[in-house]
Protein backbone atom coordinates (compact mmCIF):
# COMPACT_ATOMS: atom_id res chain seq x y z
CA UNK A 1 0.00 0.00 0.00
CA UNK A 2 1.31 3.54 -0.92
CA UNK A 3 1.29 6.43 1.53
CA UNK A 4 -0.72 9.13 0.69
CA UNK A 5 -0.66 12.30 2.47
CA UNK A 6 -3.94 13.64 3.29
CA UNK A 7 -4.20 17.70 4.90
CA UNK A 8 -0.13 18.21 4.94
CA UNK A 9 1.13 20.92 3.33
CA UNK A 10 3.86 20.50 1.26
CA UNK A 11 6.99 23.34 1.59
CA UNK A 12 8.58 24.53 -1.44
CA UNK A 13 12.32 25.63 -1.46
CA UNK A 14 11.43 29.06 -2.17
CA UNK A 15 8.95 29.20 1.30
CA UNK A 16 12.19 28.16 3.24
CA UNK A 17 13.66 31.37 2.42
CA UNK A 18 13.42 34.17 5.51
CA UNK A 19 10.84 37.21 4.44
CA UNK A 20 12.78 39.85 2.23
CA UNK A 21 14.18 42.92 4.07
CA UNK A 22 11.50 45.65 4.75
CA UNK A 23 13.17 48.85 3.29
CA UNK A 24 14.44 51.86 5.79
CA UNK A 25 12.70 54.43 6.85
CA UNK A 26 13.57 57.44 4.72
CA UNK A 27 15.01 60.29 6.92
CA UNK A 28 12.02 62.62 8.45
CA UNK A 29 12.37 65.93 6.97
CA UNK A 30 10.93 69.08 8.60
CA UNK A 31 9.35 72.41 7.38
CA UNK A 32 13.05 73.91 8.17
CA UNK A 33 14.24 70.89 5.79
CA UNK A 34 11.84 71.84 2.90
CA UNK A 35 11.80 75.37 3.61
CA UNK A 36 14.97 76.46 1.48
CA UNK A 37 13.56 74.67 -1.45
CA UNK A 38 9.46 75.45 -1.31
CA UNK A 39 9.96 78.30 -3.96
CA UNK A 40 11.78 75.98 -6.39
CA UNK A 41 9.54 73.09 -6.12
CA UNK A 42 6.38 75.22 -6.70
CA UNK A 43 7.99 76.89 -9.11
CA UNK A 44 8.87 73.84 -11.44
CA UNK A 45 5.84 71.93 -9.84
CA UNK A 46 3.07 74.61 -11.01
CA UNK A 47 5.17 74.93 -14.37
CA UNK A 48 4.08 71.67 -15.57
CA UNK A 49 6.97 69.74 -15.00
CA UNK A 50 6.13 65.91 -13.47
CA UNK A 51 6.72 65.07 -10.19
CA UNK A 52 9.74 63.21 -11.21
CA UNK A 53 11.30 65.83 -13.37
CA UNK A 54 11.05 67.95 -10.32
CA UNK A 55 12.47 65.56 -7.75
CA UNK A 56 15.51 65.42 -10.35
CA UNK A 57 15.99 68.79 -10.83
CA UNK A 58 15.90 69.68 -7.11
CA UNK A 59 18.21 66.90 -6.50
CA UNK A 60 20.77 68.37 -9.19
CA UNK A 61 20.56 71.89 -8.63
CA UNK A 62 20.61 71.86 -4.66
CA UNK A 63 21.60 68.42 -3.81
CA UNK A 64 18.47 68.09 -1.65
CA UNK A 65 17.10 64.64 -1.69
CA UNK A 66 13.27 63.33 -0.26
CA UNK A 67 11.32 60.20 -1.68
CA UNK A 68 8.23 60.53 -4.02
CA UNK A 69 6.20 59.88 -1.10
CA UNK A 70 7.49 62.69 0.87
CA UNK A 71 7.54 65.18 -2.39
CA UNK A 72 3.69 64.25 -2.50
CA UNK A 73 2.82 64.72 1.04
CA UNK A 74 4.71 68.11 1.27
CA UNK A 75 2.78 69.35 -2.64
CA UNK A 76 -0.50 68.82 -1.07
CA UNK A 77 0.65 70.47 2.48
CA UNK A 78 1.52 73.46 0.34
CA UNK A 79 -1.87 73.12 -1.67
CA UNK A 80 -0.49 72.44 -5.05
CA UNK A 81 -2.49 69.67 -5.58
CA UNK A 82 -2.50 69.36 -9.71
CA UNK A 83 -6.00 66.67 -9.24
CA UNK A 84 -9.45 68.07 -8.11
CA UNK A 85 -10.35 65.87 -5.11
CA UNK A 86 -13.43 64.02 -5.18
CA UNK A 87 -15.22 66.06 -2.67
CA UNK A 88 -14.48 68.99 -4.57
CA UNK A 89 -15.52 67.70 -7.36
CA UNK A 90 -19.04 66.63 -5.77
CA UNK A 91 -19.48 70.71 -4.63
CA UNK A 92 -19.13 71.82 -7.89
CA UNK A 93 -21.43 69.26 -9.40
CA UNK A 94 -23.95 70.07 -7.11
CA UNK A 95 -23.52 73.73 -7.57
CA UNK A 96 -23.92 73.48 -11.23
CA UNK A 97 -26.37 71.16 -11.35
CA UNK A 98 -28.36 74.28 -8.93
CA UNK A 99 -27.42 76.58 -11.37
CA UNK A 100 -28.39 74.65 -14.62
CA UNK A 101 -31.96 73.15 -13.10
CA UNK A 102 -33.37 75.51 -10.81
CA UNK A 103 -31.50 79.05 -11.49
CA UNK A 104 -31.50 78.61 -15.71
CA UNK A 105 -32.22 82.27 -15.75
CA UNK A 106 -28.58 83.00 -14.40
CA UNK A 107 -25.04 82.53 -16.47
CA UNK A 108 -23.25 79.52 -16.58
CA UNK A 109 -20.41 78.89 -13.57
CA UNK A 110 -17.16 78.91 -14.35
CA UNK A 111 -15.26 77.03 -11.71
CA UNK A 112 -11.50 77.41 -10.59
CA UNK A 113 -9.87 74.98 -8.13
CA UNK A 114 -6.69 76.26 -6.45
CA UNK A 115 -5.97 79.02 -8.85
CA UNK A 116 -6.31 76.51 -11.96
CA UNK A 117 -9.47 76.83 -14.13
CA UNK A 118 -11.63 73.81 -14.23
CA UNK A 119 -12.94 72.78 -18.06
CA UNK A 120 -16.15 71.92 -18.10
CA UNK A 121 -15.56 68.95 -20.45
CA UNK A 122 -13.31 67.25 -16.93
CA UNK A 123 -16.86 68.09 -14.88
CA UNK A 124 -19.24 66.53 -17.73
CA UNK A 125 -16.34 63.70 -17.59
CA UNK A 126 -16.58 63.14 -13.66
CA UNK A 127 -20.67 62.90 -13.79
CA UNK A 128 -20.62 59.72 -16.58
CA UNK A 129 -17.84 57.74 -14.54
CA UNK A 130 -19.91 58.13 -11.69
CA UNK A 131 -23.36 57.80 -12.89
CA UNK A 132 -24.44 61.72 -12.70
CA UNK A 133 -27.92 62.52 -14.16
CA UNK A 134 -27.43 65.78 -16.15
CA UNK A 135 -31.29 66.57 -15.59
CA UNK A 136 -31.85 65.57 -11.53
CA UNK A 137 -29.99 67.43 -9.10
CA UNK A 138 -27.39 65.73 -7.36
CA UNK A 139 -27.08 65.90 -3.86
CA UNK A 140 -25.16 62.72 -2.05
CA UNK A 141 -25.34 61.88 1.55
CA UNK A 142 -21.91 63.04 2.26
CA UNK A 143 -22.43 67.07 1.60
CA UNK A 144 -24.14 67.98 4.88
CA UNK A 145 -21.22 69.63 6.24
CA UNK A 146 -19.43 69.74 2.71
CA UNK A 147 -18.99 73.92 1.86
CA UNK A 148 -17.80 74.53 5.70
CA UNK A 149 -14.14 76.55 5.86
CA UNK A 150 -13.10 73.23 7.48
CA UNK A 151 -13.68 71.46 4.31
CA UNK A 152 -11.09 71.83 2.06
CA UNK A 153 -7.31 73.73 1.80
CA UNK A 154 -6.88 77.26 1.63
CA UNK A 155 -6.98 78.66 -1.21
CA UNK A 156 -4.34 79.89 -3.50
CA UNK A 157 -6.05 83.51 -3.08
CA UNK A 158 -6.80 83.26 1.02
CA UNK A 159 -2.73 81.16 1.33
CA UNK A 160 -1.48 83.43 4.12
CA UNK A 161 -4.33 83.55 6.32
CA UNK A 162 -5.10 80.82 8.79
CA UNK A 163 -7.52 78.03 7.69
CA UNK A 164 -9.90 79.75 10.77
CA UNK A 165 -9.78 83.37 10.02
CA UNK A 166 -11.19 82.41 6.40
CA UNK A 167 -14.58 82.53 5.71
CA UNK A 168 -16.52 82.07 2.38
CA UNK A 169 -16.75 85.32 0.74
CA UNK A 170 -17.95 86.40 -2.55
CA UNK A 171 -15.92 89.84 -4.61
CA UNK A 172 -15.97 91.24 -8.11
CA UNK A 173 -12.90 90.75 -10.09
CA UNK A 174 -11.77 93.22 -12.68
CA UNK A 175 -13.55 92.31 -15.68
CA UNK A 176 -16.90 92.57 -13.03
CA UNK A 177 -17.06 88.91 -13.14
CA UNK A 178 -18.78 87.80 -10.11
CA UNK A 179 -16.58 85.20 -7.66
CA UNK A 180 -17.70 83.13 -4.64
CA UNK A 181 -14.82 81.48 -2.98
CA UNK A 182 -15.54 78.27 -0.76
CA UNK A 183 -11.81 77.37 0.44
CA UNK A 184 -10.00 75.99 -2.51
CA UNK A 185 -12.80 76.40 -5.06
CA UNK A 186 -13.39 79.31 -6.74
CA UNK A 187 -16.86 79.84 -8.37
CA UNK A 188 -17.80 82.64 -11.00
CA UNK A 189 -20.22 83.80 -13.05
CA UNK A 190 -21.00 87.21 -15.03
CA UNK A 191 -22.97 89.56 -14.05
Amino acid sequence: MDYMPSNEVMMSPTSMQPPPRPRKKAPTLRDADWDPHQVLITELYTSGKTLKDVIAIVKAETGFHAEDRQYKSRISKWNLDKNTKTKEMKSIVKKRQKRKIIEDDKAELMFSVRGNELDSTKIDRWMREHNVDEDELYSPSSLVSLLTHDSYPVSSQMSHQHPAQHSDHAELDSNNNYKRHFGAIAISSSV
